[in-house]
């Protein structure tokens, strides 16, 4: 085996669980299994900037499987359930998906234990938030349309290493962070002050807002979870 083969990095990616109803172009009877899925963005970015990609099913049982791996994508889905927070749900909440809030919060614990990269995307986001004891705006209608906006970026965090001081980013949010989590910085906003990154000093996680999956071209966040566990996986 050459040594590109044994150092290209092994990124997990994590998805959803739906019944496959309205899916599948098979019998009737397979409405009723269930199917885990992402959008196929985030392999796509992942392999372009140079990593393999590998899609982790929703169940607390695969958090092992990050001792293995390499680097972890934290990827874009329904809200989380407001009583991780100390909220109820209002009006606006989406149904929410216990099973995937507890697969994703093992993952991000194990990451963070083991000092595995951690790109964490929208939803992904907002998790790293409230597990780290913060808590989400409910609703910002003007941010759900897909809308492009500027951000502005702090200058010396990772995200402005990566990104300079300003770029355009889409929207397709109606959530977002409200009290920043313990030992989280804001490294980017909107024009109106909605957080649109966040950074962990002392650990390879960034948070974005935003969906650079759904961007074409390079995206400098894919890039740089790439590189980091690119480095990781040298060492392994």
């Amino acid at each position: 085996m050459s040594n590109a083969a044994r150092t290209t990095p092994l990124i997990a990616v994590t998805g959803r669980r739906r019944p496959a109803g309205g899916v599948h172009t098979g019998p009737a009877q397979l409405d009723v299994l269930d199917i885990d899925f992402y959008f196929t963005g985030y392999a796509n970015h992942v392999q372009d900037a140079g990593g393999i990609a590998l899609h982790l099913p929703t169940d607390p049982s695969v958090r092992p499987a990050l001792r293995r791996l390499d680097g972890l994508v934290l990827t874009g889905g329904v809200d989380i359930d407001p009583q991780m927070y100390g909220r109820t749900a209002g009006p606006t909440t989406q149904p929410v998906d216990r099973r995937r809030d507890a697969t994703e919060l093992g993952l991000l614990e194990e990451a963070l234990e083991l000092g595995i990269p951690i790109l964490a995307i929208c939803r992904g986001l907002q998790l790293v938030n409230v597990f780290l004891g913060g808590t989400l705006h409910h609703d910002l209608p003007d941010h759900r349309v897909g809308n492009d906006h500027e951000i502005l970026i702090e200058p010396a965090s990772l995200l402005g290493r990566l990104y300079g001081p300003t770029t355009t980013v889409n929207s397709l949010h109606h959530q977002s962070v409200d009290r920043v989590g313990e030992g989280l910085v804001v490294s980017a906003r909107a024009l109106d002050g909605v957080v649109e990154a966040v950074e962990h000093p002392g650990s390879d996680l960034l948070g974005v807002q935003w969906h650079p999956e759904q961007l074409t071209g390079p995206q400098p966040a894919f890039g740089w979870l790439a590189e980091a566990a690119g480095e990781r996986a040298a060492v392994r």
